[in-house]
């Protein structure tokens, strides 16, 4: 598959949904204590979405495949577990913005395999899910 059209540049601070939900993929927010077994329950839901023949397929030219979602998620799991240890072992620690859409297209998250970013999910949910596990109220 050739380069896909790039989104148009994202601005928004979506750190709103952790209170607010979100309404473009229907996230409703939770209590934290939940957030490692809600992590966990996606990883089937992923590997059956990616095991589609159309999972690279873009239902529009602006909006990812699912492949180039479960990159995302995938890359989620790995920054924000990260992020999160992080959190846990330094008082006062700040990050950088992380630019979802130049990740896309530098990591080229459409031509990734479907199968392969299905087990990189997993094992990157279940990573972030054990360090979520560990944070207290």
């Amino acid at each position: 598959m050739s380069e896909p059209s790039a989104p148009p540049p994202e601005d928004r601070d979506w750190t709103y949904v952790i209170t607010q939900g979100c309404p473009e993929c229907g996230f409703a927010p939770f209590e934290h204590t939940l957030a490692a077994a809600r992590l966990r329950e996606t990883v089937p839901r992923w590997r059956a979405a990616l095991a589609e023949a159309s999972a690279t397929t873009r239902p529009a030219p602006l909006v990812w495949s699912p492949l180039e979602y479960g990159c995302h998620v995938r890359d989620v799991c790995r920054i924000m577990g990260r992020r999160i240890e992080l959190m846990l072992a330094v008082d006062g620690t700040s990050f950088q913005n992380w630019d979802q859409d130049a990740a896309a297209i530098e990591d080229r998250y459409w031509s990734q395999d479907p199968a392969t970013v299905a087990d990189e999910i997993a094992t990157a949910a279940e990573l972030a899910a054990a360090t979520l596990h560990d944070v207290g109220a």
